[in-house]
């Protein structure tokens, strides 16, 4: 009986640890086009958290497959996974996709505490993670290669950029970087922070950032961008960080302008913490902290060494 109690224990033990390694986070919304098939157009509701389909506003080619890429928005494979591509024509500028969120009472948005009572995400004292896969290609043809422009942008109640937009990760043709940007882009910069230079060889090959908002009181809010921060690590110092007012939001849009480059996006994720959206699983791994481990190997090789006690006592 005593060896079926301690034997009890291990097993415990090990099923501890297993389920310990199975811990993963949550995304309160995600959109990595796994659903889609190459070639798709994406007109379609998939994904999580969202409130409806991609749409493309003022621009009624923009789902057009057929000539060059220019105002599409469609979906290509690499590998074992599809990703999203807009931009790469030859035709001039103007092309932007939207999605909105799920802002609804009773969504995901709304029990994870996120509204903040106009139907927008961002109440006041919450935090929010947004990431996203991306990289982007200068379309030659179109002139000198670092006078392009794209972005990753938030907007609300909306979707004019002279109005509506609020929030960008985007490149300047006029200063050649690559810029966090506050509230109206158009109207006015409240905020505004240098992530990279064009110069910096990164803009061509995919990297992952992570961007945080915090939400403080009386709309005082703060973005801080992560560029290529390590997976499945706890969160680190950011690669910049602006002060701004107001940045709620209820929508994306991702954006291929001056130049037309061609603007590749995967893996869009939504998360409560930066644990929800940094990691190369999904859900990303959760690691535990050493305290942890070093209590569970303390609790098996006790386990282990009171049943080598009761088998040499009771073989005696």
């Amino acid at each position: 009986m005593n060896r079926q109690k301690w034997t009890i224990v291990l097993i415990t033990c090990v099923v501890t640890v297993t389920f310990a390694l199975q811990v993963r986070a949550a995304s309160v919304a995600f959109e990595d086009f796994g659903f889609h098939n190459t070639g798709d157009q994406i007109t379609g509701t998939d994904g999580v958290g969202w409130a409806a389909g991609w749409h493309g506003g003022n621009f009624s080619t923009l789902y057009s497959n057929s000539g060059s890429l220019f105002n599409s928005f469609i979906v290509y494979g690499h590998s074992t996974d599809t990703y999203a591509k807009i931009g790469g024509g030859t035709q001039g500028s103007d092309g932007r996709v939207f999605r909105d969120f799920d802002t609804s009472v009773g969504g995901a948005f709304d029990t994870n505490g996120y509204l903040d009572g106009n139907g927008n995400i961002g109440a006041d004292g919450t935090t929010i993670y947004i990431a996203w896969a991306s990289k982007t290609t200068p379309v030659t043809s179109n002139g000198n290669d670092s006078n392009y422009y794209h972005g990753f942008e938030f907007y609300r109640d909306g979707m004019s950029d002279s109005v509506n937009r609020h929030l960008q990760v985007s490149s300047d043709p006029a200063d050649q970087a690559l810029w966090l940007r506050g509230n109206n882009t158009i109207g006015f910069d409240e905020s505004t922070a240098q992530i990279i230079g064009y110069n910096f060889p990164a803009l061509t090959q995919l990297h992952y950032f992570v961007l945080k908002i915090i939400f403080g009181a009386g709309n005082a809010d703060s973005a801080s961008i992560f560029m290529d921060p390590q997976l499945n690590a706890p969160e680190g110092m950011p690669t910049a960080t602006i002060f701004s007012t107001d940045l709620s939001f209820d929508g994306i849009a991702l954006a291929s302008f001056v130049g037309n480059p061609v603007y590749e996006v995967d893996d869009i994720r939504v998360g409560a913490t930066y644990a929800d959206v940094v990691g190369a699983s999904n859900p990303p791994v959760v690691p535990l902290p050493t305290a942890v481990w070093s209590g569970l190997a303390g609790l098996i090789g006790l386990g282990l060494a009171q049943m080598r006690s009761r088998l040499k006592f009771e073989s005696a």
